[in-house]
């Protein structure tokens, strides 16, 4: 399924580049970077001309993305921007999966459900577009700038999105693993000269069709 090679793709892609997550983490504006980072992970790893590949852009409303493959869509909002879709190399076949993602820190909890319930809507919204198009809905997890433990954060995370993103509205955990650390990002520092911080990252998926 296109889902788990996305998100291993995307995990294995931060976990080599550790150092940078942890040093983002503490700083501004980090959820598009880590967006932008998932397209870097995805255009490296698979090539859109061999048996089962894929190419993958953003910043197109699904009205735009949808044109480029004369593929119409079922109805919601065509205006939304979702943040990555996957393209085939066959311009007449629907996208192979829209991804939309999130960034949760453990000290703003309720930051955490309103981010989750908004990427609850933007995969519903992405499902009435495109029926039968495998939607995956990201949240990356941080602790940061302290040290700490992040296992009640993960499990908490975990129970919102199976409650906002249900399985019996279709949804599953991709690979069956919920929020989850990102290997070599458990309290890392990022080595500031004069900052003595630590950075923590996880990454859950739900996806559905």
């Amino acid at each position: 399924m296109p889902s788990v090679r996305v998100i291993d793709a995307i995990e294995l892609h931060f976990s080599k580049n550790a150092n940078r997550v942890a040093s983002v983490v503490v700083g501004p504006r980090r959820e598009g970077w880590f967006n932008s980072e998932a397209f870097v992970a995805l255009m490296e790893a698979f090539n859109p001309l061999e048996q089962g590949g894929f190419s993958v852009y953003g910043e197109e409303n699904f009205k735009t993305a949808l044109l480029k493959l004369n593929w119409p869509d079922a109805g919601g909002l065509t205006s939304k921007i979702p943040d990555l879709v996957g393209y085939s190399a066959d311009t007449n076949a629907p996208p192979v999966f829209i991804l939309e993602a999130k960034l949760v820190f453990d000290h703003d909890a309720d930051r955490g459900l309103a981010a989750i319930q908004a990427l609850s809507a933007q995969l519903k919204n992405a499902r009435t577009i495109v029926p039968g198009v495998p939607v995956i809905g990201v949240v990356y997890a941080a602790r940061s700038p302290l040290p700490g433990d992040v296992t009640s954060f993960f499990r908490k995370l975990s129970l919102i999105m199976e409650t906002e993103l249900s399985t019996s509205e279709g949804f599953d955990w991709v690979a069956g693993q919920p929020v989850h650390i990102i290997p070599g990002l458990s309290n890392i520092s990022p080595g500031f000269k004069g900052w003595n911080c630590h950075s923590s990252v996880g990454i859950g998926a739900r996806v559905a069709r």
